[in-house]
């Protein structure tokens, strides 16, 4: 994968959440977009999607990868998948949670 196509594909990434971050806006607190400022400084690109499943209760689905630094050697450094059951107190996506995660590095 050269230098070019991996700009491509990070072009094509933010431009597809984006897409999907628009299209979420007619179903309030029903799905999330998020992203995690750090890791773009970090040049990791991320993106997390949380999912209202019932009254209480919501699944974030987050998805991270860095790639080498070097042209030469374009591969990743890193991926990282983390889903997430949260439960609400309240209402979702609101004030009080209690979290179950597990982290995946494939």
């Amino acid at each position: 994968m050269t230098a070019i196509s991996l700009h491509r594909n990070l072009g094509k990434l933010v431009l597809f959440s984006l897409l999907l971050s628009g299209s979420s806006a007619a179903m309030a607190q029903r799905i999330a977009l998020k992203t995690n400022a750090l890791y773009w400084a970090t040049l990791s690109p991320n993106i997390d999607g949380e999912f209202r499943l019932s009254r209480h209760i919501t699944l974030d689905l987050g998805v991270a990868g860095n790639f080498s630094t070097t042209i030469k050697d374009n591969t990743l450094k890193f991926q990282q998948v983390s889903p997430e059951v949260r439960y609400w107190f309240s209402r979702p996506m609101d004030v009080t949670l209690l979290p179950i995660t597990t982290l995946a590095n494939p």
